[in-house]
């Protein structure tokens, strides 16, 4: 199988994948998973490289000095290229398991409070030593570039989420991820063995609940062609303002000490962006509805 074929059956695929992570992150993940395909390294380990990485990001961000930024930027970015890589290696050695999947959304998670926490300190420290020039109180800043970046985070992978389950046959969407783990909880309460496994899927499980609400809508699946057609473009769109975009933002703003690049970004541009699409999906959406 040639490196491409390899790289291709790594990836998720457009336009389920950020354009920044196919054109950048990716292929650096690749090069990180031909390194290690050969060795006993399975993906966990390096979920827990991305996290490390993205603790460390934020803590170089919170020293607030044009060194702290320039490596937390680099960290950050690291951080992103080992979070791209352990489902790289996963889907590659066919070797990801169900557990893996959580764990890998819950390094995402320690990851970015991380690197915001950091940034918000290193912002305040920064601004108070006349480092940098902010137009409103660095604390704002950083949260509201965080409460953003979760926003819009939640959207674009509901939406991705959404087209892999009409169009590609996944199952990452929480109605169909709650049918399944809860089978997969059945069966391990049968085997009658504790484990981590039962432990962990018994906290997402809880977790997605939460998310479903105390009446969750029924899973409305639609054609695959036209759900395809009328979305495609649009899912595309999305990963504009995805979590991967913001980190990309975040790491050049940082190499260049320019924090208001990242936060004007963050703030203002990402959020324009979405304001322009969800009327265009609330569109789309009540067309397919009614050609459904």
């Amino acid at each position: 199988m040639s490196l491409f074929s390899d790289f291709k059956s790594s990836t998720k695929g457009v336009p389920v994948d950020e354009f920044v992570d196919l054109v950048l992150y990716r292929p650096l993940s690749f090069i990180v998973v031909k390194l290690v395909q050969t060795l006993p390294v399975k993906p966990n380990q390096l979920s827990f490289i991305a996290m490390t990485s993205g603790i460390a990001s934020g803590v170089y961000f919170s020293q607030g000095t044009r060194i702290g930024f320039f490596l937390g930027g680099l960290l950050c970015f690291l951080a992103n290229v080992f979070d791209c890589s352990d489902g790289m290696l996963a889907r590659l050695k066919s070797c990801g398991t169900l557990t893996g999947r959580i764990v890998d959304g819950a390094v995402g998670h320690v990851m970015m409070l991380s690197i915001y926490t950091g940034l918000g300190i290193g912002l305040v420290r920064a601004g108070n030593a006349g480092l940098v020039d902010l137009p409103l109180p660095p604390l704002l800043l950083a949260g509201l570039a965080a409460f953003g970046h979760f926003v819009k985070a939640t959207l674009a992978d509901y939406f991705a989420c959404q087209y892999a389950a009409h169009v590609l046959g996944g199952d990452c969407i929480p109605q169909l991820e709650y049918e399944f783990f809860s089978r997969e909880m059945s069966r391990l309460r049968e085997e009658g063995t504790w484990s981590w496994d039962r432990v962990i899927i018994g906290l997402y499980l809880a977790y997605t609940k939460f998310q479903l609400g105390p009446r969750p809508k029924p899973f409305i699946r639609y054609e695959p062609e036209e759900y395809k057609r009328l979305n495609r473009l649009l899912v595309m769109l999305w990963n504009f303002a995805g979590p991967s975009m913001h980190l990309f933002m975040l790491f050049i703003s940082a190499m260049f000490f320019r924090p208001m690049i990242f936060l004007f970004y963050a703030v203002f541009v990402s959020s324009v962006w979405v304001l322009i699409l969800v009327p265009i999906q609330a569109a789309v959406n009540r067309r397919m509805k009614e050609t459904s």
